[in-house]
């Protein structure tokens, strides 16, 4: 089992280093998203009017801002609509608001990064034969990649050390349970 899940990590990252992918905790994924990417200098008002006039789209005369909005909704209603069928269906409805991804096309900050998270760190038991904080942090080391680990409080005890290992080495650690 162990060596299966270490395995199956090391090709994950492998293939996100192949394609380039820098892999980043769900804070720093966030704040790159919202960070304010410079806008290309503007050319002349009178330019730049009449270039848009011969150009008008739906954009243009609905508004950017109404569009986006539009689209955001009818992904909503698509997600939901899909997640019906799946094993997920309810959490769309118990979290409208949530977020799967960023689209790089409107947060350019994003391009290239990919956040990941471990459910049920350290261990899903308090046995701490089960942990494998010490390999995934090498693993992770090795891929100079960062990572959001979510916490089954209940378990934590014991595992101190540990959880300060992940945050010294610049990880997350999130809250999975009441």
């Amino acid at each position: 089992f162990r060596e299966y899940n270490l395995k199956a990590l090391r090709m994950f990252l492998e293939g996100l280093r192949e394609r380039g992918l820098q892999v980043v905790s769900l804070s720093t994924l966030h704040r790159e998203a919202h960070r304010r990417v410079e806008a290309p200098v503007s050319e002349p008002i009178e330019e730049s009017l009449a270039a848009s006039a011969s150009s008008w789209s739906v954009n243009s005369l609905v508004g950017e801002a109404r569009l986006t909005a539009w689209r955001t909704e009818f992904h909503k209603a698509c997600w939901t609509a899909v997640n019906t069928v799946g094993t997920r269906s309810v959490l769309g409805s118990v979290f409208p608001g949530s977020l799967c991804f960023y689209d790089p096309a409107q947060h350019p900050g994003v391009k290239g990064l990919l956040a990941l998270t471990l459910d049920d760190a350290p261990c899903s038991r308090r046995d701490g034969d089960f942990a494998m904080v010490v390999e995934i942090r090498e693993l992770l080391r090795e891929y100079e990649a960062q990572a959001t680990f979510f916490c089954c409080t209940d378990y934590v005890a014991g595992h101190e050390e540990a959880m300060h290992d992940l945050l010294r080495d610049g990880h997350e650690v999130a809250n999975h349970c009441p």
